[in-house]
């Protein structure tokens, strides 16, 4: 849609617009090749859901307000997926076109593996007295970037009874392991 339209405005509104619990934008399209004059972007993501009104008529009509980031179009091509980081700056977004990619070049990254019933499959390290455990990190809020490996998840024969729930419950398959089996090498 990039390369074919131009967006001239995308208003990110965050939640408390509608009745759910979603995350909404509005925008834009016009029926036009992407153009060099920029999109407005207005970011009301942290404006509570009873002033959000009043900060997108200020973000429309004040040029200097902080709600309001103006970036090409044409600088979202260069990142993967072409994310609207428009709050990121042209200098970061630059960076996607100037260094190389993460993956070959530097490493893979992935989701892990997701028991979906960590009741069943993940104990601490002090209650795994055998063998079929393997060290396993969790993550969440506490661990964004680094954790302690305190964890252990049943992967006895390969993980058998894991990836026979998996298949049952939602056919998820060997997707769902390849990156454990990588991180299994590295322990």
């Amino acid at each position: 849609m990039l390369l074919r339209h131009h967006l001239p405005l995308v208003a990110d509104l965050g939640g408390e617009v509608l009745d759910a619990m979603v995350e909404t934008a509005a925008y834009v399209v016009q029926q036009a090749p992407p153009i060099a004059q920029p999109t407005t972007f207005l970011r009301l993501l942290n404006v509570p859901g009873d002033e959000k009104e009043a900060a997108l008529q200020e973000g429309m009509l004040n040029l200097a307000s902080p709600l309001r980031f103006e970036v090409p179009t044409t600088a979202f091509k260069e990142i993967p997926g072409s994310a609207f980081s428009y709050w990121a700056g042209l200098s970061i977004l630059s960076q996607f076109s100037q260094q190389p990619a993460f993956k070959p070049s530097a490493g893979y990254a992935a989701v892990g593996l997701q028991t979906s019933d960590d009741l069943r499959f993940v104990r601490l390290w002090y209650e795994c007295f055998s063998n079929n455990w393997k060290p396993f990190s969790k993550g969440g809020r506490f661990s964004l970037f680094y954790g302690p490996l305190d964890t252990n998840v049943l992967w006895g024969e390969n993980g058998l009874e894991l990836k026979a729930w998996a298949h049952q419950v939602g056919g998820a398959g060997q997707r769902t392991f390849v990156q454990f089996i990588f991180t299994l090498r590295l322990v």
